[in-house]
């Protein structure tokens, strides 16, 4: 059980990386199943791309910082019987929403450029 801060954190961050590299690198076209999907962002390739490119460079960041963290979290993790193991453990979803308004403000920004 101490090893789950560590393979929790460090597997979800190489994901969101993983899934973060080929939105920064603009190779996702326009389409409902994968990228930054927000009605914003649908506006017209232009928009579409420079959208996922951003988020996909924030997810990409986010996703360094919880592989970072978790290789060093099973040194300080809570507990498995605290009740700030869960709070610990709920940290990579915790970080993927944090990076939702930045990413919503700059669709919009980017789109009323469009117009």
């Amino acid at each position: 059980m101490h090893n789950v801060p560590l393979i929790l954190h460090t597997g979800c961050g190489l994901i969101f990386a993983i899934v973060a590299l080929p939105l920064m690198l603009r190779r996702v076209p326009m389409n409902h199943a994968y990228g930054i999907r927000v009605a914003d962002a649908f506006r017209s390739n232009a928009v579409w791309y420079d959208v996922n490119a951003y988020g996909g460079r924030l997810l990409f960041v986010c996703g360094l910082g919880l592989t970072t963290f978790g290789l060093f979290a099973s040194r300080f993790a809570p507990s498995p019987h605290s009740l700030w193991f869960l709070a610990f453990l709920l940290l990579p979803i915790v970080a993927v929403f944090l990076t939702i308004p930045p990413i919503l403000r700059f669709a919009r920004l980017r789109a009323a450029r469009e117009q």
